[in-house]
């Protein structure tokens, strides 16, 4: 995948147990990659929805501070499952802060299979601290 342009993301806590993670463009670029592996697919053989889960909020958290550093939490993430993902897919993710309020981040993401429009997301992040000035 690097020839394309993607590198691996270093992995900590759980995130290094559920698989390789990928991120394309500069650091804090809000895109990142996963390969389907066969450990994340549900009961009916395609990717289980809590691994769509995982992978969309460690996107979108690390969209949400790039490169600052900054702990953030999930307050809310709804998700709209749109298409089955197969074992095997490439999923990618793009991220669009949509707003921030202090320490309230609202953020929208799109998850794609190539061209095909697989989920979405929208969701509240809280920053538990703020960069010193």
């Amino acid at each position: 995948m690097a020839r394309d342009g993607w590198r691996a993301v270093e992995a900590v806590g759980v995130m290094s147990r559920f698989g390789t993670i990928l991120q394309r463009g500069d650091p804090g670029e809000a895109r990142f990659g996963m390969l389907v592996e066969p450990h994340h697919r549900g009961d009916d053989g395609s990717l289980a929805q809590g691994a769509l889960l995982i992978f969309l909020d460690y996107a979108i958290g690390r969209a949400a501070v790039p490169a600052h550093g900054l702990g953030i939490v999930t307050l809310q993430l709804q998700t709209n499952f749109i298409a089955p993902v197969p074992v095997g897919a490439f999923l990618t993710s793009e991220s669009r802060l949509m707003a921030a309020e202090g320490a309230l981040l609202y953020l929208r993401a799109s998850v794609m299979v190539g061209d095909r429009l697989v989920a979405t997301a929208d969701g509240v992040w809280k920053v538990l601290a703020l960069p010193r000035e």
